[in-house]
């Protein structure tokens, strides 16, 4: 994610970004991860049980957000916002699918999609039948 937008959310949710850890994604997911630090800090200040961010990543085309302190619910939104990162865009934010290109599993929309890419059920097709060849 670019310096603008990290610092974004540094100052928009200090406690949850004590660290100041880069988050690493593109800035697709920018809008995303603001609405869900947005519910985890709503969280922390109603339980009283504050979260703070280890890691933010892509990782196999979707977004992975570590924290420290989570309750359940913190938990939940997490896990939402990790689903609805593999149908989101992390270059532009619009609504993409996940795709294998050159060995990377990525979300994208189809003006980002790199040529070639194929889905995820080809790439298992593929590897089978480079399996059953060697065979």
């Amino acid at each position: 994610m670019n310096h603008e937008h990290n610092q974004q959310l540094f100052e928009r949710y200090p406690k949850i970004f004590e660290h100041r850890e880069r988050l690493w994604c593109r800035d697709g997911w920018f809008d995303l991860i603001h609405a869900l630090c947005g519910k985890l800090q709503e969280i922390s200040d109603r339980t009283g049980s504050q979260v703070v961010a280890r890691q933010a990543k892509e990782k196999f085309g979707g977004l992975r957000f570590y924290v420290d302190g989570a309750t359940t619910e913190h938990d939940k939104a997490i896990a939402e916002a990790e689903t609805a990162s593999h149908h989101t865009c992390e270059v532009c934010g619009k609504p993409g699918e996940i795709k294998v290109a050159s060995g990377y599993v990525q979300c994208r929309c189809p003006a980002h999609m790199p040529e070639g890419a194929i889905t995820l059920e080809e790439q298992r097709q593929a590897l089978r039948k480079a399996h059953d060849d060697l065979a």
